[in-house]
C-alpha cells in the first residue's frame, strides 16, 4: 500500500502521456482464487488442529474478519476488477469443506 503510493508520486512526475499516467495508476489484478486459497489453508488448520488448541479457533476468526475488511478494501479501492469465475470455484471449495469437516471429527476424536 505505501510502496505503490511511493511508486506512483515519483513515477507520476516523468509521464510523458496520459496513458503513461494511467497505467502509473492502475491497480494489480485481484486474485480470487489465491484469497480462496488462502482461506481454505487456515480453515483447514483451524478445523484439523482446533480440538487441541482451542485459541486456533479465536484466532480463525480474527484472521477471516481481517482478511475480508482487507479484501473488500482491495477489490473496491485498488485493485481491478476481477475476472469472472463459472461456479468451479464454489465448488471445489464447498467440496473441500466437507472434507475438512470430516478432517476435524477425525482429528478430535
Amino acid at each position: 500500500l505505501i510502496v505503490p503510493a511511493l511508486k506512483r508520486s515519483c513515477l507520476a512526475k516523468g509521464a510523458a502521456t496520459q496513458a503513461a499516467l494511467n497505467e502509473i495508476y492502475e491497480g494489480g489484478e485481484f486474485e480470487v482464487h489465491m484469497r480462496y486459497a488462502f482461506v481454505m489453508v487456515h480453515l483447514t488448520v483451524a478445523l484439523a488442529y482446533g480440538g487441541g488448541v482451542p485459541l486456533l479457533y479465536v484466532v480463525a476468526m480474527i484472521n477471516f474478519a481481517v482478511t475480508f475488511r482487507v479484501d473488500k478494501f482491495f477489490l473496491l479501492k485498488v485493485n481491478d476488477k476481477p475476472p469472472q469465475y463459472d461456479a468451479q470455484l464454489a465448488s471445489l471449495f464447498a467440496n473441500w469443506l466437507s472434507f475438512a469437516v470430516f478432517l476435524h471429527f477425525f482429528m478430535t476424536g
